[in-house]
């Protein structure tokens, strides 16, 4: 699903991965054009990381289809065919960031740690922002943080 807008890279999220590979060197970074919901995926399949750390634009809005975070990849939408396609980056919504954790953490390990990193995290009502961390409490996670 496309977003409603193209989203440039966040300038601080290779420093912000370097020290966290640095930190923590079986950490894995999907940075960028890899940063995708089939590469995220893939890896979560692959292996289970016991801390998610996800550095990324994110909007959060009343509607569940407002409320997700911008993966690299990117999709050309063309609205009227009479105009070019615009570029638009890949929507994650928090409903299928939980559905991807559920399918891919084994009930006897779950996540610790789910953290977000975004230009809007802390940006709209209560309500919205607790999507997160309703997911990491869905997931099992240990470690709440509000």
């Amino acid at each position: 699903m496309a977003g409603s807008k193209f989203f440039e890279p966040l300038t601080q999220v290779q420093s912000e991965l370097k020290a966290i590979t640095t930190s923590l060197p079986k950490s894995k970074g999907l940075l960028d054009r890899d940063f995708t919901l089939e590469r995220l995926q893939e890896e979560l399949e692959k292996n289970t990381y016991p801390i998610i750390h996800l550095a990324t634009h994110g909007k959060f809005g009343i509607d569940d289809r407002e409320t997700f975070l911008v993966t690299g990849k990117k999709v050309a939408v063309n609205r009227q065919k009479s105009l070019p396609s615009k570029i638009y980056n890949e929507k994650l919504t928090l409903n299928d960031l939980y559905q991807l954790i559920n399918r891919t953490y084994p009930q006897n390990k779950p996540i610790e740690l789910l953290t977000l990193t975004a230009c809007e995290t802390a940006v709209g009502s209560d309500r919205e922002t607790l999507g997160l961390a309703g997911i990491a409490i869905q997931a099992g996670s240990q470690i709440k943080v509000p």
